[in-house]
């Protein structure tokens, strides 16, 4: 990941305190990750994973986020068409993204490279997607 992708990262998404005093423990909000969990959908073609950071979205009160790394195989594809009732923020981490046109073509409308960031408000269809020829990783954060 080049120091674009991070920059982008932390400077969006990393809200931390942490606190030092003399003679104390080191205080931080740090979770250790969980693992890599495999996605299986019919939508998905190749090797998908996530990796939950965090995850405190409820879908009842409408209130919370979601934070995940996501990472596809080389040419790994999301068929579908999404759409949902959160805002997604999405940085391309590692590799590459292409969003495909929504018709039988499924022609490249743009490529995502390291570094891109998309900002998505609720209920917007967007993909399909197909992972570049390295494969793709993202930042991924979902929220109210």
């Amino acid at each position: 990941m080049n120091k674009k992708a991070w920059s982008i990262i932390f400077g969006i998404f990393l809200i931390s305190t942490f606190t030092t005093e003399c003679n104390a423990s080191y205080l931080s909000d740090f979770i250790a990750p969980g693992s890599w969990t495999r996605l299986e959908k019919p939508s998905l073609i190749g090797l998908h994973e996530v990796l939950t950071i965090a995850n405190n979205l409820d879908e009842q009160s409408m209130s919370g986020e979601k934070i995940l790394l996501y990472r596809l195989s080389p040419h790994a594809i999301i068929s579908e068409v999404a759409r949902h009732d959160t805002w997604e923020e999405v940085v391309i981490t590692e590799g590459q993204l292409a969003w495909l046109n929504q018709d039988e073509t499924q022609s490249v409308q743009t490529v995502l490279e390291v570094g891109s960031y998309v900002n998505r408000a609720p209920y917007v269809p967007h993909g399909p997607f197909r992972a570049g020829p390295d494969g793709c990783q993202m930042f991924v954060r979902y929220y109210y």
